[in-house]
This record gives C-alpha cells, sequence and structure tokens, in this order.
C-alpha cells in the first residue's frame, strides 16, 4: 500500500488482534489493506478490531472490505469509528452497522 495514502500498524494481544489504519482508503489501495487485515487475521479465532478513527477519506471500495470481513466465520469484526469521522458516516449510512460492531473507541462502547 502506498505510504502517501493510507498508513497500517498491526498489533497482536492475546484475545485480539487491532489494525489501526491512517490516511486514505480508496479503490487504489482496499485491495492491499484487505490482504494486510487478512494476514492480521490469518489464525486469530476472536475479535478482529479495525480503527478507522484516524482515516481521512473512504469511498465505497473501504465499506465493501468491511462487509466482506463482517462475513468472516472465523473472527468477529469490530470497527472503530467516533462519530463525526467519515469511516462512521459510510457505516451508518450503508447500514453496515448491522454486520459489525461499531465502537467509538478500542476499550469504549
Amino acid at each position: 500500500m502506498s505510504d502517501s495514502l493510507a498508513v497500517v500498524r498491526v498489533d497482536r494481544e492475546p484475545h485480539r488482534v487491532i489494525v489501526t489504519v491512517a490516511g486514505e482508503v480508496d479503490m487504489t489501495n482496499a485491495s492491499d489493506l484487505g490482504r494486510q487485515i487478512d494476514e492480521a487475521a490469518d489464525g486469530q479465532h476472536g475479535v478482529l478490531f479495525v480503527d478507522l478513527g484516524a482515516v481521512e477519506f473512504m469511498d465505497s471500495q473501504g465499506v465493501y472490505l468491511l462487509a466482506q470481513f463482517a462475513q468472516r466465520p472465523d473472527v468477529e469484526l469490530v470497527v472503530v469509528a467516533p462519530p463525526g469521522c467519515i469511516a462512521y458516516e459510510l457505516i451508518m449510512v450503508t447500514d453496515l452497522a448491522a454486520l459489525v460492531t461499531v465502537r467509538n473507541s478500542l476499550d469504549g462502547p
């Protein structure tokens, strides 16, 4: 993924994996981001957090990517997207919240 578009960090904890994304998620990098999330989730049976609070732009490819991971039977997808961020707005307008758990922060509601 191009560093100029997005920065991805993966943190592994005993019962969860946290993928933090900052920057932009669009058709030019969603596929690479999907591979990075897939690698982070590989072998993970539990909760996969995708923190999108620092994403400044996200198009329909980002929504599609989240929907694909929401359908995986091996992990529970939790998206961190506080109200006001673009990811939160897209999740709400597309009703993706029906498929994923949305939280304001990693440890909050």
